[in-house]
């Protein structure tokens, strides 16, 4: 069991970042030997830049060519890889996320019998240059999970109770105070049953649940004492979800429970699939209902008040690529609005769109991520993925809206085109909602109105016309992704323009901002011939206009 459970999660032992020395090496004698690293050049050096850019989808189950439509009204830019570090030459590999606010924390394991982990921080609030401000790593214990809660991070433990004296249980419950800049002080550690501590989650103001899986139990931890309040066996725990008070976990032994939360005793239990031994698994409410990953079988959404499955969403592959069917698995499963995410494995992201009211699905599709998906984390602005190949991945994603300042956006139909639009010079089209196409040719006029990502390049013909009013995004970094503008044309934008290639302006085009809070933000360079323009009011966030 205990090699499942040696998710190094992100335990932030953040302390006095800004200082020169680049590890400094920290002994605390109720805890851990940590490394902390805290030069911010060398730090920064793991981000790695060559995938960031427009993301696109494909879209497979809607009755047309496979990967001819993106899916509709979101979209997806990724703004960050981190690389994962090592200790003596291992290399780790992301595992499990949490955020708050714009700090990012990412944990790190070790798959097999060492007790190796790692953590990194990372400041997201300018999502155009993220950093890590603090990586931490450890040879005497797992972080399992963690979780941000009232100004502390709380995260789970698998520890080699061998190497170090001061810690008396192999699975433990820790906690930190986060300071406003990032520090962290008042560690506090409880033991708990089992071989490891696998997931945490706050019940109310004055308690914490936490799981152990082999020989463990779930724990109600007291937040003022962190002591034990509670304590109820059930074997093979695997993850913990918890909503208005309503306590749901997963068992490997006794499927999906609801659990009461005053005596911790099983209120309700629902047979899933059957998991893995020693597998990752995860669930997260979806509503009234919750979606657990079960492998194989992809996601199951089960409602208590069948109590069954409700809805069955299968893994999604492409026919044109090859996979391991050892490594197509739904390892972890996430929810933004009404569009669930699924980590495949090696299939990659699975992305579906359900319809609430009757639990269809209105789309499906994969995310083109670069390698396979073992973990995945979502928020209303953001996914968080640990790939396959060791390091974390950060997108942004911008589902459709209209534009109150715009009459006529709310007008437009949405776009449910090619992935490649072409709008002839005796075309005027309009459109709104959140679309990824692979390329775009405007020779006439095209409105848009939302979110638009452009996966390679853009081109505005002579004498077109391009209105964008919301989020353009276009390219990939280091890529020959361009936006080209050409002579006597105008694009004409109100929003945010991001250009991931180079932005080419020839002689006669204009480039008009509109408004006074549009932005735009150059990662290639920017070639003006003679008799462009550049007009409005705008904040040029990377210095090139």
């Amino acid at each position: 069991m205990r090699n499942f459970f040696k998710v190094c999660t992100i335990l932030m032992v953040l302390l006095s970042y800004s200082c020169s020395n680049n590890e400094d090496q920290i002994e605390n004698p109720v805890s851990l030997d940590l490394n902390v690293q805290k030069d911010l050049t060398e730090l920064n050096q793991s981000l790695d830049k060559q995938f960031n850019g427009v993301v696109s989808n494909r879209q497979i189950n809607i009755g047309r060519e496979e990967g001819e439509l993106s899916l509709n009204d979101i979209t997806f830019e990724q703004i960050a890889e981190i690389l994962p570090p090592s200790i003596n030459g291992v290399l780790l590999r992301a595992s499990h996320v949490d955020f708050h606010d714009n700090l990012v924390f990412v944990s790190y394991m070790k798959e097999g019998p060492e007790y190796l982990g790692g953590i990194d921080i990372i400041d997201i609030s300018n999502e155009k240059d993220p950093k890590i401000i603090s990586r931490i790593t450890s040879d005497q214990a797992d972080f399992t999970s963690i979780k941000f809660n009232d100004s502390k991070l709380l995260f789970t433990l698998a520890a080699d109770v061998e190497s170090n004296p001061y810690l008396t249980a192999y699975a433990n419950l820790g906690e930190v105070y986060v300071n406003s800049d990032g520090s962290i002080d008042n560690l506090r550690i409880t033991p708990l049953s089992g071989y490891a501590a696998v997931d945490v989650a706050p019940l109310n103001a004055s308690s914490i649940i936490a799981l152990s899986g082999s020989n463990g139990s779930v724990t109600k931890i007291g937040t003022d004492l962190f002591n034990i309040q509670l304590e109820n066996p059930i074997e093979d725990l695997r993850s913990i979800a918890i909503a208005n008070e309503k306590i749901a976990v997963l068992s490997g032994n006794k499927g999906l429970l609801l659990l009461n939360p005053q005596t911790l005793e099983v209120q309700q239990a629902i047979q899933t699939h059957e998991l893995t031994p020693e597998s990752k698994r995860t669930i997260s409410f979806f509503g009234e209902q919750i979606l657990v990953s079960e492998g194989s079988n992809g996601v199951g959404i089960y409602n208590w008040n069948v109590p069954n499955r409700t809805l069955s969403l299968p893994i999604q592959v492409l026919s044109d690529e090859v996979y391991d069917s050892n490594d197509i698995v739904t390892n972890a499963v996430t929810t933004t609005d009404n569009f669930v995410f699924m980590a495949n494995g090696g299939a990659g992201l699975g992305i579906s769109k359900i319809n609430t009211l009757d639990n269809t699905v209105l789309e499906a599709g994969v995310l083109d991520t670069d390698g396979s998906v073992n973990y995945v984390k979502g928020t209303n602005k953001y996914i968080f993925l640990a790939s396959g190949k060791g390091g974390l991945k950060i997108i942004k994603i911008q589902t459709s809206s209209g534009s109150e300042e715009f009459a006529n956006c709310n007008e437009y139909p949405l776009y449910r085109g090619h992935a490649n639009l072409n709008v002839n010079s005796n075309e005027v089209l309009n459109y709104r909602g959140a679309t990824t196409l692979k390329n775009l040719n405007v020779g006439g006029e095209l409105t848009y109105c939302g979110s638009l990502n452009i996966a390679h390049s853009v081109n505005i013909n002579s004498n077109g016309i391009f209105n964008m009013y919301g989020s353009l995004a276009v390219g990939r970094y280091g890529k020959n992704y361009d936006l080209n503008i050409n002579s006597g044309s105008v694009l004409k934008i109100h929003g945010n323009l991001t250009i991931y290639g180079n932005l080419n302006l020839n002689s006669g085009s204009k480039l008009e901002f509109v408004g006074s809070d549009s932005t735009i933000h150059v990662y290639g360079r920017v070639k003006r011939n003679s008799g462009s323009q550049v007009v409005g009011d705008y904040q040029d966030t990377s210095n090139k206009l």
